[in-house]
This record gives structure tokens, C-alpha cells and sequence, in this order.
């Protein structure tokens, strides 16, 4: 290898520079393009020829990151190609140098960045959204690329790479595994009898051992082709003789061998999500079956996904079932994606014949408020996109959807308004809740108690997803002036028959609700705060029989991932001391931020570490008072905040800070 080349094959990071640089902004999105007849190794020797007895150096690439054949590669990470010679840029484009999906050759958009060293010439790759986890793509270089003497390669250049494998823990993390462990050696019955059902005329105990003793030993009975299209369809061939049973027994399966270590549990887990992945095609499955149909498939969806969560890294998995696995989450929430943006539309007229059909009444005084289907819609989808490292997933859930407002923002809005004049508005609420459903045979509410908790377990699934892919949401204040956890607080004391009801209306009568304990455990997981124990200590310290329901049968799935808190836990430590005096400086391609963390030199200091976010999305974490970020964009704004974390969880506030890089003069 030519000496002055060789640094090039040894670069896996990606050094940022000034000097000719070239910014391509490509707004194309899954491009499905012909792979190519021809292709090559990329070499290893610097080729030479000669000419009229003068030696002349062929245009050749030198060097290209990621290489051929990688694996575990970081999502995050950038492309990377250095050519020997010079360029003409205009060759430079998403027709001849591109990383595409290997198993559909769609194209990943991507911001190009030409920088000269030299005579050599380095092109940089940066993918717009995070590449899926676990996931073969390909980096091409075609003959289309020519130096800026007209040379044209010789070869094309391809170079395989996989992404790194999804990292366990997207939804219940080990710390809830050790909890749930300690309160099950200790004979917390909340954890043994998680599934005893109460409601919708079940009054038989299905507990976790239960359940999963019996999946070891039943067949998963998956459903077989592409998603019906009609809702009654969905609901008798999908969901009740298929999905209704199976997610459940996946569920207690998978969390058996988290609780015991017994891998017989573990293969039967596994055997109940991999028999669904190779029969239900959701790739090809349409999303404009009817409206009511998504919901049928998030109860699903959120089952099988943390299911999957809990028996990741179980090593009876071979790679490609977990890639095989991986793929089929994207399209199951892409299918759920395709009936959100139907809804989006406002697509009301459907609705209101779908409701003159059934001879129900539409009302019309909430036709934007959407009713539990969106709710699970959003919790699925923020579900699956961290079990594969989706980014454009994630961002749909927590940042963007139509209109660039977070789809998460529309339903608090939907479910906790500032809302004073309802029929149960209460003057001591800032916040009033009014999920009932969108259709009913008398236009009245149909079972509104029991769907308020429908959301608010979906905003709890969705919460704590967003809080493993580093987005805080605890603290977060809607668009509409409501805070994420006034809004399940609230929620709590409507459901506990404290607030929002009619004189004489106990929620507790109903079916579906005979006891919302094991709900809020997760969100006293989540927030720690009074409202929230004070219900848990209502339902613990009484009630008869002293079980644990959730929202009757058959969705006794759900408590699987519920922590079994007792009355006599605590909240957590005070919060650190907000960070202050942030401040920051650019240049052309990085910001550097700097702030004071009062608590680090008082006596009630303790372990912390600072949170850096851009654009709302967790970019690292230190312990230090100031961050570099590097490789960024010239001339464009960037919105950063900063937010101190305890060992144990506690946060802080966030402080923010727009700054906006400088322009290449």
C-alpha cells in the first residue's frame, strides 16, 4: 500500500472540514433503484499504469467506511469514501453514490458532504434520520463518479454493512426486572397473580406461572396472510381467534424466564413471536382497511413488541431471526403509520358514514377528539420504533406527523384539555378529561370510564418509551398548556371516583375497571408522585377480593409489564439543581456549550451526570459542565437544552439555547 494512503483504510470516525465543502440536501425517501449488474471488492493495492512511458494513476477509490463485510455498526454513524483524485461535483449525487437497504435497495435520504485534501478528495455520507437497528445495507459507488478531468471509474465500488443489534430494555429496563424479582421473592401477590381476571365475565386466576406454564406446552395459533380489510373481519379472524390469547401467553412467557431464568420459558416466548412474524405478511398488508381496524392491531402490536423486548438477547435467537424479526416490527408499524395518516387528513365524512351504518349517532361537539385507537396507535408505534433504533419511527410518535407537531401533542390534547365548561367540569382542575367514544347507539358515552383508562395506559406505554430513547417526556408541557403528568394525575383521580363524575356514579361498578391499581403502578414507576400512591394506597389497603384487574380478560396481557409497587414505597430523592448560565459559541460545523451545576460543590451534592439534547433528542451524556458537538451543518439552526440526571432517575428542569452555526464565507 502506497504510504500515503494508508491512513484512509484505518478511519472509522469522520473528520469534519471547511476547505471546498459541498453540501447536497437530498429530499428523496425510499427510491427503489436496480442493483447493479457489475460490481466489485473494494481493493486493497494502489494501482498504477503507464502511458507514453509517463506513470499515470488511475481514478480509483482508496478507501471506504463503513468495509465491506462490517457488522455491529453504529446506526448513527456516517458513510465515508475517499477517492485518489480530484472530482467533478456535479457527478456527486444519489444516482452514483448511495447506501441503500440490501433487501429492498431503497435508498436512504442523506446529506453529502466533498471536502478536498490534497489531491485526494473525501465524500461523506450523513443518512437524515438513523439507520434501523440490526439491519444489511449497502454502500455504492458507481461509474457514474468521474474526476474533474473527465475520468471515469473503472469499477463499481459496493461495500455490505449490518447495524448493530437493538439493545434490551426499550420499555422495562433491568432496574424494573430487579423490582419485580425482589417483590416476587418476597411474595408480593401483585406480581404472582398479575393476570387474576375480574371483568368481562372472567373471574378465573391467570397468573404469570399460570399462563406461562401452558404457553410451554400449546401451539401459538398465528394468522396467515395480509391484514382483512373490513373491521368486523379484523375483529373475528385476527384478533378474537388469533392475536386474543397468543400475545398473552408470549407475554408471561417472556417475562417467566426474566423473573426465573428458566429457558424453557424463553423458547416458548419465542416460538409464540416467531410463529406471527412468518405468517402475518404485514409488509404487504394495506393500510385503508377500515378505521377501527388499526386498533385490533396495536393491542396486538404492543403485546408481541415488548414480548420481543424481554427475550432479545435470549442467545437461542440466530442472527437472521432476529433480523427476520426486526424487519417485520418496521412494517407492522409502518401498516399502524398508514392508518394515523388517514385519520390526519381528517377523513371525518368516512367516520360519519361509518357511524350512520352501524346506526349510531356521531357527535359532533368532539369530532377531533380521538378515542382509545390513537392513543394505542401512538404507544405502538413509540414501542417498536426503539426496539429497532427506528428514527423516523420515533420522530413520528414524539416530534413530527403531519403539520410538523408531535403526534403525542395532539392526544393530550384530545384526552387533557383545559376544558371548564363540560358536563363534569371541576373548578379545582386546571384539567378535565372527556375521552369518551366517538360513537354510541344513544350519542351518549359508551363505557367513556373504562376507555379514559384505555388512554391512559397507552400515554403511560408511550411515556416510558420515549424515556428509553432519551426524549423526557415526565416533564413535558403540551402546546396546550397541559403537563404530561398533571394530565395521568388527573387521570388518576377521575378514575378513583374523586373528580369528574356525576353525584352517586361510581367508576368501580364498571366491568373493565374493578380495580386500576396495576396501571398506575407503571406510572409511579415513571413519576413518583402523590396522586398517583395516594390511588395505589386506596386500592392496596382494601377491596375484596384483594386482586389486581386490568381492563377485564382479555387484556390481562398488559399487567405483564407492570412493577408490583407496594403502599410503602417512597418517591424518589429530591431532583439536582437545575443547570444555569448555559451559554454557547459556533462555528462552521460545531457548537461548544458551556453551564454551572450549582449543586456540585454543596454538601447535598450527589452522583450526577448532565443530559445534552438536540432538537429534543438525547445526544449524549456527561459529567462535565460543557459539551462539544461536532460535525454539524453550516448556517443552520440548532435548538440544544441541557437537563441534570441522578443515579437513581431524579431530574432536573431542562434549560435550552437556540444557536445557529456560521455560514462557509
Amino acid at each position: 500500500m502506497h504510504p500515503r494512503h494508508e491512513k484512509y483504510f484505518h478511519r472509522m470516525t469522520f473528520i469534519s472540514g471547511t476547505i471546498g465543502a459541498l453540501f447536497i440536501v437530498l429530499g428523496f425517501s425510499f427510491i427503489f433503484a436496480s442493483p447493479s449488474s457489475q460490481t466489485a471488492a473494494i481493493p486493497n493495492v494502489f494501482t498504477k499504469s503507464s502511458k507514453n512511458g509517463t506513470e499515470s494513476v488511475k481514478f480509483q477509490i482508496l478507501a471506504i467506511n463503513p468495509v465491506n463485510g462490517s457488522t455491529n455498526i453504529d446506526s448513527g454513524s456516517n458513510a465515508e469514501v475517499v477517492f485518489n483524485k480530484l472530482l467533478d461535483r456535479s457527478t456527486i449525487n444519489s444516482n452514483n453514490v448511495f447506501i441503500e437497504e440490501s433487501a429492498t435497495n431503497a435508498k436512504i435520504s442523506a446529506i453529502y458532504r466533498v471536502r478536498t485534501e490534497g489531491d485526494h478528495t473525501v465524500v461523506t455520507l450523513a443518512p437524515t434520520i438513523q439507520l434501523n437497528r440490526f439491519t444489511p445495507y449497502r454502500f455504492k459507488v458507481t461509474t457514474g463518479v468521474r474526476s474533474d478531468s473527465g475520468e471515469q471509474l473503472g469499477r463499481v465500488y459496493t461495500s455490505e454493512f449490518t447495524t448493530e443489534k437493538p439493545k434490551r430494555g426499550v420499555f422495562i429496563g433491568d432496574q424494573e426486572i430487579e423490582i419485580k424479582k425482589e417483590k416476587l421473592a418476597a411474595g408480593n401477590q401483585l406480581i404472582r397473580d398479575a393476570f387474576y381476571g375480574y371483568g368481562s365475565g372472567d373471574s378465573k386466576n391467570f397468573s404469570i406461572q399460570t399462563l406461562a406454564n401452558t404457553a410451554r406446552t400449546r401451539n401459538p395459533q398465528p394468522f396467515y396472510g395480509t391484514f382483512p380489510n373490513t373491521r368486523d373481519d379484523a375483529y373475528n379472524q385476527f384478533y378474537r381467534d388469533h392475536c386474543f390469547d397468543d400475545k398473552d401467553y408470549a407475554a408471561a412467557a417472556a417475562m417467566a424466564w426474566r423473573l426465573t431464568g428458566d429457558t424453557t420459558y424463553a423458547d416458548a416466548a419465542k416460538r409464540y413471536v416467531m410463529s406471527w412474524v412468518n405468517a402475518f405478511d404485514v409488509e404487504h398488508s394495506s393500510p385503508y382497511a377500515e378505521w377501527w381496524s388499526s386498533v385490533l392491531l396495536d393491542l396486538c402490536g404492543v403485546g408481541f413488541a415488548h414480548s420481543a423486548d424481554l427475550i432479545w438477547d435470549y442467545q437461542g435467537f440466530t442472527d437472521a431471526e432476529l433480523q427476520t424479526m426486526s424487519r417485520w416490527f418496521y412494517y407492522y408499524a409502518e401498516l399502524i403509520r398508514g392508518f394515523l395518516n388517514k385519520d390526519a387528513v381528517g377523513d371525518w365524512n368516512y367516520l360519519r358514514q361509518e357511524a350512520e351504518r352501524n346506526g349510531w349517532i356521531f357527535k359532533d361537539r368532539n369530532e377531533l377528539r380521538g378515542n382509545n385507537i390513537r392513543s394505542w396507535d401512538i404507544a405502538t408505534i413509540a414501542a417498536i420504533s426503539n426496539l429497532i433504533g427506528s428514527e423516523s419511527l420515533r420522530n413520528y410518535a414524539f416530534w413530527s406527523s403531519s403539520g410538523n407537531t408531535r403526534a403525542l401533542d395532539h392526544q393530550i390534547a384530545y384526552i387533557c384539555e383545559p376544558f371548564t365548561n363540560g358536563p363534569y367540569g371541576n373548578p379545582d382542575k386546571a384539567t378535565i378529561i372527556d375521552t369518551s367514544r366517538e360513537f354510541a347507539s344513544n350519542g351518549g358515552p359508551e363505557s367513556g370510564t373504562g376507555y379514559e383508562v384505555y388512554h391512559a395506559q397507552a400515554l403511560g406505554f408511550a411515556v416510558a418509551a420515549a424515556r428509553e430513547a432519551g426524549i423526557d417526556l415526565a416533564n413535558y408541557t403540551a402546546p396546550n398548556g397541559t403537563k404530561i403528568q398533571d394530565c395521568i394525575d388527573h387521570l388518576a383521580d377521575r378514575l378513583s371516583g374523586r373528580v369528574g363524575y356525576p353525584p352517586g356514579y361510581d367508576p368501580f361498578e364498571q366491568d373493565d375497571i374493578s380495580n386500576v391499581a396495576g396501571m398506575f403502578e407503571l406510572y409511579f414507576l415513571l413519576f413518583r408522585s402523590d396522586a398517583i400512591k395516594n390511588i395505589l394506597s386506596q386500592n392496596l389497603s382494601g377491596g375484596n377480593p384483594p386482586h389486581r384487574p386490568f381492563l377485564g380478560s382479555h387484556h390481562k396481557m398488559m399487567n405483564v409489564f407492570i412493577a408490583g409497587v407496594d403502599i410503602n414505597d417512597t418517591k424518589d430523592a429530591p431532583p439536582p439543581f437545575d443547570p444555569v448560565n448555559l451559554s454557547g459559541s459556533a462555528d462552521v460545523t460545531q457548537v461548544r456549550l458551556q453551564w454551572i451545576n450549582p449543586q456540585s460543590n454543596t454538601e447535598d451534592a450527589v452522583p450526577f451526570k448532565n443530559r445534552i439534547y438536540r432538537n429534543n433528542i438525547l445526544i449524549a451524556e456527561t459529567p462535565e459542565s460543557n459539551f462539544m458537538d461536532t460535525n454539524l451543518l453550516p448556517n443552520h439552526n440548532y435548538r440544544y437544552s441541557v437537563q441534570a440526571v441522578t443515579e437513581e432517575g431524579a431530574v432536573s428542569h431542562q434549560v435550552e439555547i437556540g444557536i445557529t452555526t456560521d455560514s462557509i464565507n
